[in-house]
């Protein structure tokens, strides 16, 4: 079974909370479309959402951490950010113990999510884990995507990992205060692979438990809510959505004759551009 993980940021470092909430109700409706039901998800955060959609298979659970940063807002600086998410999956992975799953899934709570992981998952017993090697970039409000290679050095939602590889010390209990979680687990390790992403897939070779690419896009990195650390909006030359990956990810994008005329003058440039690069290398050639 795999258990979905994530966490929300500090309602004081955010922007907007009720945005926060509203992009985590998006996520939900496309992490909780599993063509597969043997699945659950954990959120943690210090204030239970409201106004949302409920979820038979989601679980919260509410810490008392202290604020990441003193700023009211949602950029936090990133060592702020790596304690503030990676002590709050230390609870969750405790959390995650009432289900007794093989593997977890960390992702970002504004992201999307294939509909058919937990299947995959689940019929690929006895791996160490996989990373998201492809994925793809989409601007909030939009109706552009873009596919990227090494999806996992840009975006949190790219891991699954065999669940006893991440066990947490019985002293760790649910109600654990962020400085006894500080305490307990070793710093390595809570920063480069419970806080970041970067590092995870090297962290896990080193110790000889290769994880292996998965066999597909299987993530929607989210940009430019407002909400996030990201200022990207694309890498490479964007497309339109397609039928195929609104109904794999459940994405519902805006609708109307407006977001079409205002993504064409986005795409436009893009175009014009890839066209001047092409004539270029073609006179370069002769």
């Amino acid at each position: 079974m795999l258990v979905f993980i994530t966490s929300l940021r500090h309602p004081q470092n955010s922007s907007d909370y009720r945005k926060v909430e509203h992009l985590l109700a998006r996520t939900l409706n496309s992490v909780c479309a599993q063509t597969d039901n043997r699945f659950q998800v954990i959120v943690v955060c210090n204030q239970i959402p409201s106004d949302i959609p409920t979820f038979t298979n989601v679980h919260y659970v509410k810490v008392g951490f202290p604020a990441p940063s003193e700023a009211n807002q949602a950029r936090t600086g990133m060592s702020a950010v790596l304690k503030d998410k990676g002590t709050k999956y230390v609870i969750s992975l405790k959390k995650a113990e009432e289900f007794n799953p093989e593997y977890v899934m960390f992702f970002d709570a504004d992201d999307y999510l294939h509909k058919d992981i937990a299947g995959f998952v689940n019929t690929h017993p006895g791996e160490n884990g996989w990373y998201v090697d492809k994925g793809f970039v989409y601007r909030d409000g939009g109706l552009l995507i873009s596919e990227t290679d090494h999806f996992n050095q840009v975006c949190g939602s790219s891991h699954i990992l065999k669940f006893d590889l991440l066990r947490q010390p019985d002293a760790v209990t649910l109600n654990a205060s962020q400085d006894s979680i500080m305490e307990l687990i070793d710093h390595e390790f809570l920063f480069s692979v419970l806080g970041g992403h970067r590092k995870i897939t090297a962290w896990f070779s080193e110790r000889n438990l290769p994880l292996k690419a998965f066999p597909y896009a299987a993530a929607i990195w989210l940009t430019n809510t407002g909400e996030n650390h990201s200022g990207v909006s694309f890498f490479g030359l964007p497309s339109i959505l397609s039928a195929k990956i609104k109904a794999d990810f459940n994405l519902r994008p805006p609708e109307g004759v407006g977001i079409w005329i205002k993504e064409l003058f986005i795409l436009y440039p893009f175009y014009c551009i890839k066209s001047l690069l092409r004539y270029f290398k073609h006179k370069l050639v002769k």
